[in-house]
């Protein structure tokens, strides 16, 4: 993943009227989770979570259309705790490029967390720092 964020760098740090749009295309837009249960309403974010620690929100793509796809903020989570080189390789890349692109700083600030154990998306950085 991180030479897939190496690759997209001049493609995010061009400036056009699609910028905004190209971010939500590679990080994701946050939804809340759902689920339905047979027989019963659906139920939404603060219902399916039973610990703190559970994700509350997904990272979809407006551009992915397979079931298997993710968006890279999504592909980031999953790798956190399991798979803690390529994550550390691919936080110091969004990390290089947010110090690099106003925009993607700001964007990726913006993001809300993807549980309800902190504020922001990237609360969860620090310990790999």
């Amino acid at each position: 993943m991180s030479a897939y964020l190496k690759a997209l760098r001049p493609f995010l740090c061009t400036n056009d009227a699609l910028k905004e749009k190209k971010l939500e295309w590679i990080f994701g837009v946050p939804a809340l989770l759902h689920g339905r249960c047979y027989g019963e309403r659906p139920k939404y974010g603060l219902e399916l979570v039973d610990k703190i620690g559970d994700d509350c929100l997904q990272f979809n793509s407006p551009v992915l259309f397979a079931a298997t796809d993710e968006a890279l903020v999504a592909q980031i989570i999953k790798c956190k705790g399991r798979f803690d080189q390529q994550c550390i390789a691919c936080l110091k890349e969004l990390l290089g490029l947010m110090a690099k692109d106003r925009d993607v700083a700001k964007f990726v600030w913006n993001l809300p967390a993807y549980n309800y154990q902190s504020a922001r998306f990237i609360d969860w950085f620090r310990p790999y720092l």
